[in-house]
């Protein structure tokens, strides 16, 4: 019985260690009202990214437009990685995982048109272990 609860306790322990090592952030800088733009960035995002989730909950209004995931080397040329098309739904998301970063900083570009108040979030997940 002791050893059935040692291994219990070794294995739940464990789990808990793994969970511990992951920490996600997330950027939502402020609501945007109609046609209007935003760029939320991740500087110097090291080497253990696992992914990027880009989402937008609509407030009001008719959801229409684009949000750009870009990556940089050097802060200056930013180069497209992926998109997500907004459409007129409660909620725009869409989950862009990484294997190996090749860039030094992200963004989401995010691009509305038309009539609509919405909040955009920005969010990486990253191992913590750099």
């Amino acid at each position: 019985m002791k050893k059935i609860f040692a291994l219990l306790l070794v294995c739940t322990s464990l789990a808990i260690g793994s969970n511990a090592q992951v920490k996600r952030e997330t950027q939502s800088p402020r609501t945007m009202i109609n046609a209007d733009t935003l760029s939320v960035n991740f500087n110097a995002i090291l080497s253990h990214v696992k992914s990027f989730q880009i989402t937008c909950i609509k407030n009001a209004g008719t959801v229409a437009g684009k949000v750009y995931l870009k990556g940089t080397v050097d802060g200056i040329a930013w180069f497209v990685v992926d998109s997500l098309v907004l459409t007129d739904q409660p909620t725009n998301s869409k989950l862009f995982p990484v294997n190996g970063t090749v860039y030094n900083s992200y963004q989401a570009y995010f691009l509305t048109t038309g009539t609509v108040t919405l909040t955009p979030y920005f969010s990486v997940l990253r191992r913590q272990d750099e």
